[in-house]
């Protein structure tokens, strides 16, 4: 998993946030800070992905990932989610899922 994990990282560093969630499409985590770096690196992938899709104006799509990766994030146990990129991603997610249903309600 750890090399799964890097992998995806540098896939999203490139810009291949797809490319990244292939990766880890079929990944499970045998730890609970396993667990935490996988729905890490799939929220973030999932992330970029929401705001590809809003710049695009694909925005159900976009809301659609946006939501997948809080779900992602909020799957984890409480000390999971207390940990601080965890919590700081959750936030980014949230504002840019807001941004997305701002859009989509100008839209409609």
């Amino acid at each position: 998993l750890r090399q799964q994990l890097a992998r995806a990282h540098k896939r999203v560093a490139a810009g291949d946030a797809a490319g990244a969630l292939a990766l880890l499409a079929d990944a499970t985590a045998p730890t609970p800070d396993d667990a935490v770096d996988l729905a890490y690196v799939r929220a973030f992938a999932l992330a970029i992905e929401a705001s590809v899709a809003r710049r695009q104006r694909r925005l159900p799509e976009g809301i659609e990932l946006a939501r997948t990766a809080l779900t992602a994030l909020d799957s984890l146990d409480e000390a999971g989610r207390a940990r601080a990129d965890v919590a700081a991603l959750r936030v980014k997610v949230n504002d840019a899922l807001e941004l997305l249903l701002e859009a989509h309600d100008a839209r409609s």
